[in-house]
């Protein structure tokens, strides 16, 4: 009797000891904007040219919480996503972020892949034809490997533009950063453009945009579920082991 109290005891403590938990990371992102001072250039229209889009932004990757407290300690986030607007000429953000570190209380910092500004344009201007060729071509791009992006909370930023006549015009906010949490959170939310209002520090980030800062902004959730845990082998043949001893007592007790 002894020896089987204690043999399930050594069962217990295999199938309960505290171990580190993995969650996939998905998004619902309904939102986003990009602010260069005062101006959601998503939502900006000059009166020419196609209309403003996002499409296809989201948030993955995995996450973990390394001894169960309820507290994600690190993970490996990614961001991809594509947004058009119209400017002078039509252009493009690719959002294409990996290697997302998180840092518990702090935030996640990108140190793989690019943000790459397009330009709709034409790639032959002097041909003698007089027909344009316009096709998307690289204007600038945004490395993250050698120009860590920081979606860091508590960063100072301040959202920059011009005004028609080349001032300089600034907003100074906080970013928010990109937080993680088991279970489904709100992303930090957008702002509404007003100079001092509440959700001017709901950035999640304020990246460098040709020489501007602008700060982006996202609305909709995150969901950190937890993996499936399969069960190890060697629990599995422990069990049968501890069927077939619970099983020959049996036997010897009927004799």
């Amino acid at each position: 009797m002894k020896r089987l109290l204690l043999v399930t005891a050594v069962a217990a403590s295999l199938t309960t000891a505290a171990h580190a938990t993995t969650y996939d990371v998905s998004s619902n992102i309904t939102g986003v904007q990009l602010y260069l001072g005062t101006t959601d250039i998503f939502s900006y229209n000059p009166g020419y040219g196609p209309p403003s889009y996002i499409t296809g932004f989201k948030l993955g990757g995995t996450a973990t919480d390394a001894n169960d407290d309820g507290i994600i300690d690190s993970a490996s986030l990614t961001l991809t996503g594509e947004a058009g607007f119209t400017a002078s000429q039509p252009l493009k953000l690719i959002f294409n972020l990996g290697s997302g570190n998180f840092v518990a209380g702090s935030g996640t910092t990108f140190s793989s892949g690019t943000v790459q500004l397009d330009v709709y344009a034409d790639v032959n201007p002097d041909d003698e034809s007089g027909y344009p060729d316009f096709q998307w071509v690289p204007l600038s791009t945004t490395d993250a490997s050698t120009t860590n992006l920081p979606f860091l909370a508590g960063q100072p930023g301040q959202l920059t533009t011009r005004d028609v006549y080349g001032n300089i015009l600034t907003q100074p906010n906080t970013t928010a950063g990109l937080q993680l949490a088991p279970g489904t959170h709100a992303l930090p939310g957008l702002w509404d453009g007003q100079i001092g209002s509440e959700g001017v520090n709901s950035s999640l980030t304020v990246m460098n945009l040709l020489g501007s800062y602008a700060g982006i902004f996202m609305e909709g959730t995150i969901t950190l579920a937890p993996q499936a845990v399969p069960v190890p082998a060697s629990v599995w043949l422990f069990g049968s082991a501890l069927a077939g001893l619970v099983g020959a007592g049996r036997k010897r007790r009927a004799a």
